[in-house]
């Protein structure tokens, strides 16, 4: 089971800079800050108040490579020192070695409401002598407003230009202008992430409209020799959607596969690949005569899979096949930001299709394959099956809590707890169809009936377990890895997840697989995705085709008789019961 997709047209996208405008203020924001420090080297802060300070706090620092160890002291000044003018040669001598920071605090009772009005930068010339016992003549150079020196208020020209009591004054522009930046450099990740969300936002209805020219429809090979009913769910062909894909194309074509065996003679000569050998033709001919890029990336060749096929089209058609992820075949540390994604489990793209609303994102594995902003294949199973809150239904080639294709099998139970707790917990009915044929592992059975075994445990508690069987013959039965329900898809009440993995452990964490999840939003009509994907489950699962957990084939050579009593009554297939 596979979905299909086609589009008509396309879309541009574009980038935002907000991270370089941050960086870029926050530079700016440093820069200010350093040339602040190198005007205003007695880094001096004052809490206002009036010049009857009771309490001065001032630290002295070596700064020409000495080890003048902090100082602190406080002090009391009933007068004050007669002129301001005393003051200044102190402040013309040079300051080769130490610099002094000095806060002013006002008294106690009142320091607390004028913080908020009283913060201001004294300039360079303000500086109080560590010896000075008072520090009455630098107290001098306060107004009483506690904002300005009182040297800026006589100036003249001072006064002229900003006003004795102006709202604007020299020593509060660096710090004003220090202030705005870091506030922007604050606010900018802010704006950032909502240029996030509006580019999120964006997609969406970029969706939409695509949607007017886009199709998306589900499609199945179902193998020669399975015969429904008239009233079953049918769908487009495998083979239709490939070569409509195939014809369509008007520039690249890309494709990711396991291994390529299209034509008849790769494996067995039988009139059944005729279809896979018109697809490899059809590619053929786009990449010779059409000049259509292809793109193939698939497994190494091997002498089960040796993809001749893909090699003919490298030579014939210009095809670049891809079997390595770099020179040395390790996957990458990290991926480029150009493979990056918003679209996960956290952040679906919303769009509607014939006038039904659905949540999409695709997911990936194993979680070294995967970009940055990528779901995992995993995360996407376990999500939907969280999600549910009717039924949970399930059809998969293999079914393993456990790793079995590794040297040393381990327990994986991942999805195999998720699916118990959906019943227990939460009461949701639990169905599994799982393949049978020549290839399954008997092991896998017991895994199965433990599921099955909790039906009825606890009131409301149903898992309910059954094997799909393909009928074969002695002549079908010599293709290899043939004749056998390869489905790997899950629908639930709210949602379809439709996979490229079997259901064990070794699939999620060493082989590279994709899952597509459509959520449903809202009212749906009889043809929403989901809809469709359960009406093929119930087709299967009541099929003739489907039996019980407990009946078992010792031999595939002549079953194309199948039925579903067939195990009760056949006599040319030894079906035992367990």
């Amino acid at each position: 089971m596979s979905f299909f997709g086609r589009k008509m047209g396309g879309g541009g996208g574009g980038e935002h800079t907000g991270h370089n405008l941050q960086d870029g203020l926050f530079q700016i924001a440093s820069q200010a800050c350093h040339i602040l420090v190198q005007v205003n080297n007695t880094h001096n802060v004052s809490y206002g108040g009036s010049n009857n300070v009771n309490n001065i706090a001032y630290s002295k620092y070596s700064t020409a490579g000495g080890s003048t160890a902090p100082t602190t002291s406080s002090s009391s000044s009933s007068t004050r020192s007669a002129t301001a003018a005393k003051a200044y040669p102190k402040y013309a001598e040079p300051r080769d070695k130490d610099q002094d920071v000095v806060v002013l605090l006002p008294h106690r009772k009142n320091r607390a409401p004028r913080l908020k009005h009283k913060l201001s930068t004294v300039s360079e010339n303000a500086r109080l002598d560590v010896n000075s016992p008072g520090g009455d003549d630098d107290l001098e150079l306060w107004d009483q407003s506690g904002f300005m020196l009182r040297t800026d208020v006589d100036d003249p020209l001072t006064n002229a230009k900003w006003g004795a009591q102006g709202w604007c004054r020299p020593s509060c522009i660096p710090i004003t202008i220090i202030l705005i930046l870091i506030v922007l450099v604050v606010l900018l990740p802010l704006l950032d992430h909502a240029a996030e969300k509006y580019s999120l936002n964006a997609t969406a209805l970029d969706s939409e409209s695509c949607m007017d020219h886009c199709s998306i429809s589900l499609v199945e090979s179902i193998p020669a020799g399975l015969n429904y009913s008239n009233n079953t769910a049918q769908h487009e062909t495998t083979y239709d959607s490939w070569m409509n894909l195939i014809g369509m194309a008007q520039d690249t074509i890309e494709i990711a596969s396991l291994y390529w065996t299209m034509k008849r003679e790769d494996v067995f000569p039988d009139d059944s690949a005729k279809m896979g050998e018109e697809v490899f033709q059809s590619l053929l001919e786009a990449g010779r005569d059409r000049r259509i890029t292809l793109k193939i990336a698939q497994n190494l060749p091997s002498r089960l899979s040796p993809n001749v096929d893909t090699q003919i089209l490298a030579k014939k058609a210009n095809a670049q096949v891809y079997w390595k992820l770099s020179e040395d075949g390790k996957v990458p540390a990290t991926w480029p930001a150009s493979l990056s994604t918003k679209i996960n489990i956290n952040n679906p793209i919303n769009f509607t299709y014939m006038d039904n609303k659905y949540k999409l994102f695709i997911a990936s594995s194993p979680p070294p394959f995967s970009p940055k902003g990528r779901s995992s294949d995993l995360d996407a199973i376990v999500h939907c099956i969280a999600k549910a809150e009717k039924f949970i239904y399930i059809s998969v080639m293999d079914y393993f809590p456990l790793t079995i294709y590794t040297p040393q099998i381990k327990y994986w139970p991942t999805i195999d707890n998720a699916l118990r707790a959906a019943a227990i917990e939460r009461n949701v009915n639990v169905r599994l169809l799982i393949s049978w044929w020549k290839h399954s592992r008997s092991s896998e059975s017991y895994f199965l009936k433990s599921l099955q075994d909790l039906t009825h445990s606890y009131p409301k508690v149903k898992i309910e377990v059954k094997r799909f069987i393909v009928p074969t013959d002695p002549h079908l039965n010599k293709i290899p890895f043939a004749r056998v329900n390869h489905n790997k898809y899950m629908v639930t009440d709210l949602a379809a997840y439709i996979g490229t993995s079997n259901w064990s452990g070794d699939y999620f964490i060493n082989t590279a697989g994709i899952g597509t999840v459509f959520e449903t939003v809202g009212h749906q009509n009889n043809d929403n995705i989901r809809q469709q994907l359960e009406n093929i489950f119930h087709r299967d699962w009541f099929s003739d085709y489907s039996f019980p957990l407990n009946v078992t084939i010792n031999g595939f050579n002549n079953s194309w008789e199948i039925s579903r009593n067939l195990y009760q009554h056949s006599l040319y297939e030894p079906y035992i019961h367990i």
